[in-house]
């Protein structure tokens, strides 16, 4: 019996390490053609974390090769929100993005969430 193995494909380089210190916890929210609930849902994320967390936050958007306007509401967040950032992947995968956004921090803490399934 021949056994064929089948590896994933190899993982795009991971984005560059944000070079502002570490902070405390970092939510990754993984992305895809979200933008009807991309701006409420980080919004409110933020809004909670600014309020009531005592420790430092980061939110990183990590859109996962969107085909709608995801990215660029991504973008406007981050320039528009204190410590929410964006990555973007030319492929998709959930795998992926979760792992290039996990790879692109330096947090004490990290965690993930996604605006269509609240965790």
């Amino acid at each position: 019996m021949n056994a064929t193995l089948h590896r994933p494909a190899p993982l795009p380089a991971p984005p560059p390490v944000d070079e502002r210190p570490a902070c405390d916890v970092d939510i990754v929210i993984p992305v895809y053609n979200e933008e009807a609930d991309l701006t409420a849902g980080v919004e409110r994320l933020h809004a909670y974390c600014a309020s009531s967390l005592p420790i430092s936050f980061r939110i990183t958007i990590a859109d996962n090769a969107s085909t709608d306007a995801t990215w660029s509401i991504a973008q406007g967040l981050a320039g528009r929100l204190p410590n929410v950032r964006a990555i973007h992947l030319d492929r998709k995968g959930r795998g992926r993005c979760g792992r290039s956004g996990r790879r692109a921090t330096r947090p004490s803490s990290r965690t993930w969430t996604s605006t269509s399934r609240p965790t």
